[in-house]
């Protein structure tokens, strides 16, 4: 190793806010350093954003390294880490590593938005290890409400980092596997330089229930409701969309998914394993409106609207692939 090659870490998007996770980490001397990204999501925009829906991450460095730039790696399919990626790849089109469900997803995505870009997907299985460049990176499962979430074992020339990802101790998740303790104190006895954590209630005292507790709430909820019921949800949230099923089953309940939450599960191949008692209604009208006016705003000039709260238009974005297609 290079005496002045270093190993660098850097979050353009998901430190000290919610959702629009991306994080880059670099290795070798400033002159040749070569990077990794972890991560390719959104944030939702609130009422200080009037116009704009998705907030997504400034890419601005990274289109200027695109030529170092290795590939990208998604530790798992929820929005705030994956959402951004038909938007922003066309600008980078690096190599993307996902697990066979993530991918299913992207996939499923892409079918729902027409005009969107034909990304080639690398399928990396569950505790999975493969190399980009410097980098030997390995999977670790970790519990969440998601199947297949992952956390990323960095190793480099000068020592190894852990990726969290998203994740909680849940020794009962409702889907997936549970965190792999076993991979992690092995990674502890061989030595491990930094914990990069990433999960939104980290900083809360106590400890996060588990989504077997969850799901007996939801069961008391449906078993008392009227014999039709209503939920909206969003797609990637499968652990709740699997209690909801079972206990839809169980007490003979219609549920009605408000919007394409099960469509988009459907097409992934990822139906939960129960008999279905759901039925696919017309998307709301907010959710259309949503869909057609899909805007794009930079990072920094979110974050510095939403500080003033100020209500006038901000500058947006749309990528062309959207104006083509006439969604936007």
């Amino acid at each position: 190793m290079h005496p002045s090659a270093d190993l660098v870490f850097a979050p353009l998007g998901g430190a000290g806010e919610i959702g629009m996770n991306l994080a880059i980490y670099g290795f070798g001397d400033e002159q040749r350093r070569q990077w990794i990204a972890v991560d390719f999501g959104v944030a939702f925009a609130d009422d200080a954003l009037p116009g704009i829906d998705l907030i997504m991450p400034d890419i601005r460095y990274l289109v200027e390294e695109r030529h170092n730039l290795l590939g990208l790696v998604l530790t798992h399919a929820h929005e705030d880490h994956f959402g951004a990626l038909l938007d922003l790849w066309p600008r980078l089109k690096l190599p993307v590593y996902a697990t066979p469900f993530t991918a299913a997803l992207i996939k499923a995505k892409r079918e729902g938005e027409p005009g969107a870009p034909d990304i080639p997907l690398n399928i990396v299985p569950l505790g999975g290890r493969f190399t980009l460049g410097p980098f030997d990176v390995e999977l670790v499962s970790m519990a969440h409400s998601i199947p297949e979430s992952n956390g990323l074992i960095i190793r480099t020339p000068a020592g190894t980092v852990l990726h969290t990802g998203d994740w909680k101790i849940d020794p009962t998740p409702l889907v997936g596997a549970a965190t792999d303790e076993a991979k992690l104190r092995a990674l502890g006895n061989e030595g491990c330089l930094a914990l990069i954590g990433d999960s939104t209630n980290a900083f809360r005292d106590g400890r996060s229930p588990s989504e077997t507790d969850v799901a007996a709430c939801l069961a008391e909820l449906i078993r008392v409701a009227p014999a039709r019921v209503a939920v909206t949800t969003f797609a990637s949230n499968v652990a709740r969309l699997c209690a909801v099923a079972r206990a839809a089953a169980a007490c003979e309940r219609e549920v009605v998914i408000i919007g394409r939450a099960m469509e988009r599960i459907a097409k992934s191949r990822a139906r939960p394993a129960t008999s279905m008692a759901f039925r696919i209604s017309v998307p709301s009208r907010s959710m259309a409106t949503c869909r057609r006016t899909k805007w794009l705003h930079s990072a920094p000039a979110a974050r510095a609207s939403r500080a003033r709260r100020s209500p006038a238009l901000r500058r947006t974005t749309i990528p062309k692939w959207r104006s083509r297609a006439g969604i936007a």
